[in-house]
């Protein structure tokens, strides 16, 4: 008696970019000849594995490339349309043995949506002048920590600032310079103001009355003598006597 082994599943992964399909055969030491492709079908047929799907699409079988490596075997296929595949086989057949390539796959919806931004920007009207035009950017650059001598140490930035319109008698040195000058009047100015505010605070403390003159805390009247005992025992009687009260009050309500 023959015992009969079942055949395994090979896990493939796959892109696409454009209208060509690429899809990898995880399967060590595959040959081409394993693999037989014809009437929009897949099929591959060994001593170990066996899978046969139908490709979601029609595909060109005029133009079909093999690469075999060691640890797969990669096929690449050519679409006859340029839609769009949402899987590789068709009614979506070995889902959890057929998965998607995602560090190669190309979205081209990104792409064109890629394009058309860069196309807004280089065709809005203005755009090459535009730092030198914005109100107020003469002294941004000065005024960010460490931009100081960016601007010279960036490659080709010694011609950019001469093609900006308005730009090409300013010395981006001096300008660096005065800026400095103007902060520190600046900070200077601020100190000031804040020695004149305190001076104010400290002149109307001087002016406010006293509302509460030391001198009346002498005549106030003791409410509690410090030298005064407790008395435990009379304490203790009170409470007797409350609870006698409270016995009689429960022995009429329950009359």
């Amino acid at each position: 008696m023959s015992l009969t082994l079942e055949k395994r599943i090979p896990t493939i992964k796959w892109h696409q970019i454009h209208n060509n399909v690429y899809f990898n055969i995880n399967v060590q030491n595959l040959t081409k000849e394993s693999i037989n492709i014809s009437n929009n079908k897949f099929t591959l047929n060994n001593d170990i594995y066996n899978m046969e799907f139908e490709f979601i699409e029609e595909i060109n079988h005029e133009n079909i490339e093999f690469k075999e490596t060691y640890n797969f075997l990669t096929i690449i296929i050519e679409k006859m349309n340029n839609d769009q595949w949402k899987h590789l086989a068709k009614y979506n057949l070995y889902k959890n043995n057929i998965k998607v390539d995602w560090d190669h796959w190309y979205d081209e919806d990104a792409e064109e949506e890629n394009d058309e931004m860069e196309g807004m920007m280089g065709g809005m009207p203005g755009m090459e002048g535009m730092m030198g035009g914005m109100p107020g950017m003469e002294g941004m650059m000065g005024g960010m920590p460490g931009m100081e001598g960016m601007m010279g140490g960036m490659p080709g930035m010694e011609g950019m600032m001469g093609g900006m319109p308005g730009m090409e008698g300013l010395n981006m040195d001096e300008m660096m310079a005065n800026k400095d000058d103007e902060d520190d009047e600046d900070d200077e100015d601020d100190e000031d103001d804040e020695d004149d505010e305190d001076d104010e605070l400290n002149d109307d403390d001087e002016d406010m009355p006293d509302l509460i003159d030391d001198e009346d805390d002498d005549d106030m009247p003791d409410l509690i003598d410090d030298d005064q005992e407790f008395d435990y025992e009379e304490a203790a009687q009170l409470q007797g006597e409350l609870e006698e009260y409270y016995e009689e009050l429960e022995e009429e309500n329950n009359k």
